[in-house]
């Protein structure tokens, strides 16, 4: 029996050795793969470092571009209260002067009766009250005044009776008068 047991032993041993053997070479093909996974970890840290860079730097580009957006945003805001103030003054000028331009109209619609009256008077006269006129020596004060104030009116500054002879003598004194 001891034969048997050496065997028993051998064989035994044999397949501790195998069965060592097989562990052996699992456990290099592991340590193979640990080193493998360990390489390719080194890689993927490079590369997450690399693209941790890449996204400091666009965020930086972002924060500047978001920057120059609030400056511009903050330009256009005041623009557009330049505009809103502008528009409230422009309205402001606007009904101001619509109030004027009433009160022109309204003013005007109390002298246009006036000055239609005066247009008919002067229409009236005729070339012999003219001459009868130019005829005295001196004029009275009242006539004096009136072709004083119608000279100055028709830009003659000179008020001497012989300047108004002279108004009165020329052709279309009358249709001067209304045309003005």
């Amino acid at each position: 029996h001891f034969i048997t047991l050496l065997q028993t032993c051998k064989m035994m041993y044999a397949s501790k050795i195998e069965s060592s053997s097989g562990q052996a070479s699992h456990l290099q093909k592991g340590l193979q793969k640990l080193h493998e996974v360990s390489q390719m970890v080194e890689q993927l840290k490079a590369d997450a470092l690399e693209k941790q860079k890449a996204v400091t730097e666009k965020q930086k580009l972002a924060e500047e571009a978001l920057q120059r957006i609030t400056v511009a945003m903050q330009k256009s805001a005041e623009r557009r209260q330049e505009v809103e103030h502008l528009e409230v003054q422009t309205k402001a000028e606007q009904d101001k002067n619509e109030a004027e331009k009433h009160q022109i109209e309204q003013e005007l619609a109390t002298t246009q009766p006036i000055l239609d009256e005066a247009k008919k008077a002067v229409g009236s006269i005729k070339p012999d009250h003219l001459n009868e006129i130019r005829a005295l020596k001196m004029p009275p004060d009242p006539i004096a005044d009136v072709l004083s104030g119608v000279l100055r009116l028709m830009g003659v500054h000179d008020n001497s009776w012989t300047s108004m002879k002279k108004f009165l003598a020329g052709s279309g004194a009358i249709q001067r008068i209304l045309n003005f």
